[in-house]
This record gives structure tokens, C-alpha cells and sequence, in this order.
């Protein structure tokens, strides 16, 4: 999700998504890849835009989910021990439209868009796991939610994920050959509920 003159190309390196963790170690990638993977087999869950969410150096998209943060809670509890400082916080689910920018143009984003936004629902389309690599997220693995399957594209290859791969696990992985110590970004890309 982009604003236009509110954010730069250089910095819109994923599509619109929620983050839940933002850097776990490189030796739980099976076990949260197994942890992702039975989590997904469940119906995509619901959740709602509320409102914006001020972020000091920026702006987002505030998100209710009750479902979600459940599903994060058991994440949480098989990593426990390995969470960041960051990541053991209370979890707030957000969609990041802005960030790393003055405290100014964050309340003149807020004050342009706040009036304007109204609540909507949608479903989570599934999970992804990312890799921070030569200055870029890498995508690790998608876990689509089952219902989910036959919506789900690839991040930036645009292609379809496969149906065996819906039918068989509910999941699609991709692995580049190597990646640094810490995965972040296990986070979910949202699509608009239909009409």
C-alpha cells in the first residue's frame, strides 16, 4: 500500500502485510516452518482496519483480529525463550503506510487521512517467512490459509501458487540457497473482503 509522495520505492520492498515477529533465529526455521504450516490449515481469519495508528516516525493501519493475535500467542508460546525484546512486546497489528519520516509529515499524513478512512474487513490470506538479505526481505516460505489457496500469488513473481501444493499442505516453499542468522517478517498479506 503506497501513498503517493508518502513513501519511496527504495523503502516499499513488501506488500501490504502485518508483521508479528521481526527477527527469530536462524535455527528454529523447521520447527516455525512446521508451526506455520499446521497453523494454516485453519479458515483465513477475520480482522478489521480500524482506525490509523501513530507510530512516533510514521503512520499506520490500525487491525483488529482477535483470531490472529490467538494464533500468534501460539507461535509465541513454541518460541519462547528465542523472542527479541522487540517481539515479547504486547502485540498490535498494524499495516505500516509510512515510517521513518519526521514527526511532522507523520502527523500531516494523519490529519490528511484520519478524517477519510473508514473501518474494513478482511480476511488473512496466510503466512509468510522472510529472510533480511543483502538489504532486502527474502521470502523463505508462503503458508496460505486453506480457503486462501486458489487467491494466493506470489509476492514478486506474480505467478500462482501451485494447487498440489494447496491440497497437500497447504503450503508453498521457496528456498534461496543462503540466508543471514536472523528471520523477521513472519507476517500475513491481507486482501479486501469481497462485496
Amino acid at each position: 500500500m503506497r501513498c503517493a509522495g508518502r513513501t519511496t520505492p527504495e523503502r516499499n520492498r513488501l506488500r501490504a502485510h502485518v508483521t508479528l515477529f521481526h527477527a527469530l533465529p536462524h535455527s528454529v526455521e523447521d520447527e516455525l516452518a512446521a508451526v506455520l504450516g499446521d497453523l494454516a490449515r485453519s479458515a483465513p481469519p477475520p480482522a478489521r482496519i480500524e482506525g490509523l495508528m501513530k507510530l512516533g516516525a510514521g503512520t499506520a493501519l490500525a487491525v483488529e483480529s482477535p483470531e490472529m493475535v490467538a494464533l500468534h500467542a501460539v507461535v509465541a508460546d513454541r518460541m519462547h525463550g528465542l523472542l527479541t525484546q522487540q517481539d515479547a512486546q504486547p502485540l498490535r497489528l498494524h499495516v505500516t503506510i509510512q515510517n521513518k519520516v519526521t514527526t511532522q509529515a507523520a502527523r500531516a499524513l494523519q490529519a490528511e487521512l484520519g478524517p477519510q478512512l473508514q473501518p474494513l474487513s478482511f480476511r488473512f490470506r496466510g503466512f509468510g517467512l522472510y529472510a533480511w538479505e543483502d538489504g532486502l526481505w527474502r521470502l523463505i516460505h508462503l503458508f496460505p490459509f486453506v480457503a486462501e489457496c486458489a487467491f494466493w500469488v506470489l509476492t514478486d513473481a506474480n505467478l500462482p501458487l501451485e494447487d498440489a501444493a494447496c491440497t497437500a499442505a497447504a503450503a508453498h516453499q521457496i528456498k534461496p540457497p543462503e540466508r543471514q542468522a536472523w528471520y523477521g517478517g513472519v507476517a500475513q498479506l491481507v486482501r479486501a473482503a469481497e462485496s
